[in-house]
C-alpha cells in the first residue's frame, strides 16, 4: 500500500460531529476539565491520540485534525476549557503557570479516561508541555509528533520571538482574506488594497495592517467575522500576551528532554512548515539533529497545521504510523 494512499476506513463523520459535539466534563484533581473523546467505528490502534493545542487555542480550533485522525481509525482526544486544576498536583521543577496548567490538563485527559498510554500530536507550544508532560510520565506516552514546535531556538529574546509570530500569524491571517474566504467581505474596497500590500513579497509592515484595519466595511464588521472563525477567532486572540509567559521555557533548550525520552523509548519526530517565521525550519532542525526519528517538511507558515489540516493530518499520521512499526 502506498504511503500517499493510506487505507479507507468505515466513513465516520456522522459519528464524529456527534461525539464532538458533546464534550464531556471530568473532574480531576480537585478541579474541572472538558474533555474531547471521539472514537472511530474500526480502529487502527489501540492506543489513542491526544491532539495538544498550542498557544490560546484548544479542541474547536484542532477540530478538522481531530476529524482526518478519526477518519483514519485512531481513538482521538483533545481539552477545552478547564480550572481549579493547576493547585492540586506539585509542580517539582517550578514550570510557570501556563505552561503547567496544560500538563495537568494533558495528564488529566489520560487519566480521567483510564488510558494506560498515549500517541501525541502536540502544535506550537504543545510540544513544550507535551514533552515535559512525558519527561514526568514517560511510561504514558509511546510516539509522539511535533508539528512546528516551540521550545528549540536557542539564544532566543522575547523581542524577536514576539516580532516573528506577529509576522507569521498576520501574514497567513491576510492571506486567508485575500483568498476569498468569509474574512473579505469585513473590508471595504480601501482595506482589500492595503491588505494586498502587505501581502506582496517582502517583510510585512504592522503600520500598513493597521491602516487597512481603519477601512472595515459596514458588515459583516471584521470583529464578527473573526468571531465566528474557528481557525482565527481562537488561536490568534492571546498568544502574544502568554508568550511572555512562557518564555522562560521557550527560552530553553529541551533537546535534554528529547535524549531522555528516547532512552526511555519514547519515540519523538517533528513535521515542520517551510515558511514557518515563529520558529524558522532551519534553526529547528540543526537543534534537534540526531534526537529525533524523523524531521518531514511540508509547505506553509506556523499554523497551517489546522489551516491546512487535511493535508499536515495526513502527513503527522503517517508519521506516528512510521514510529508504530518500528517498535
Amino acid at each position: 500500500m502506498s504511503e500517499r494512499e493510506p487505507r479507507r476506513y468505515p466513513d465516520n463523520s456522522t459519528a464524529f460531529e456527534a461525539q464532538f459535539s458533546h464534550p464531556e466534563i471530568k473532574a480531576v484533581y480537585g478541579g474541572e476539565i472538558e474533555v474531547y473523546d471521539i472514537a472511530p467505528e474500526e480502529s487502527k490502534t489501540e492506543v489513542p491520540t491526544i491532539v495538544a493545542p498550542g498557544w490560546a487555542a484548544n479542541a474547536k480550533v484542532f477540530q478538522d485534525n481531530l476529524r482526518e485522525l478519526s477518519n483514519r481509525g485512531r481513538r482521538v482526544l483533545s481539552f477545552g476549557n478547564y480550572h481549579g486544576i493547576e493547585n492540586n498536583l506539585t509542580n517539582p521543577e517550578n514550570i510557570p503557570n501556563t505552561e503547567w496548567r496544560k500538563i495537568v490538563a494533558l495528564i488529566g485527559i489520560i487519566e480521567s479516561q483510564n488510558i494506560d498510554k498515549v500517541d501525541v500530536m502536540a502544535h506550537s507550544e504543545g510540544a513544550i508541555y507535551t514533552l515535559l508532560a512525558a519527561k514526568m510520565y514517560p511510561e504514558k506516552f509511546r510516539n509522539i509528533v511535533l508539528v512546528n514546535p516551540a521550545g528549540f531556538i536557542e539564544d532566543e529574546s522575547w523581542r524577536k520571538l514576539t516580532a516573528r509570530f506577529a509576522k507569521d500569524i498576520g501574514r497567513q491571517y491576510l492571506r486567508s482574506i485575500l483568498n476569498g474566504n468569509a474574512y473579505q467581505p469585513a473590508l471595504n474596497k480601501v482595506g482589500r488594497a492595503r491588505m494586498k500590500q502587505i501581502n506582496s513579497p517582502g517583510h510585512i509592515k504592522i503600520p500598513k495592517l493597521a491602516q487597512a484595519v481603519k477601512h472595515l466595511g459596514p458588515e459583516p464588521t471584521l470583529k464578527k467575522s473573526l468571531q465566528a472563525g474557528r481557525h482565527f477567532g481562537l488561536a490568534v486572540r492571546r498568544p502574544l500576551a502568554t508568550l511572555r509567559e512562557t518564555f522562560a521555557i521557550g527560552n530553553q533548550d529541551l533537546i535534554d528532554t528529547l535524549t531522555e525520552l528516547q532512552r526511555k523509548g519514547v519515540n519523538v519526530s517533528i513535521l515542520h512548515a517551510a515558511s514557518d517565521r515563529a520558529f524558522p525550519i532551519d534553526k529547528v532542525k540543526q537543534a534537534t539533529e540526531g534526537k529525533i526519528k524523523q524531521f518531514k517538511t511540508r509547505p506553509g507558515g506556523h499554523n497551517e497545521v489546522y489551516l491546512n489540516a487535511g493535508k499536515y493530518t495526513r502527513a503527522a499520521e503517517r508519521m506516528l504510523t512510521a514510529m508504530e512499526k518500528e517498535k
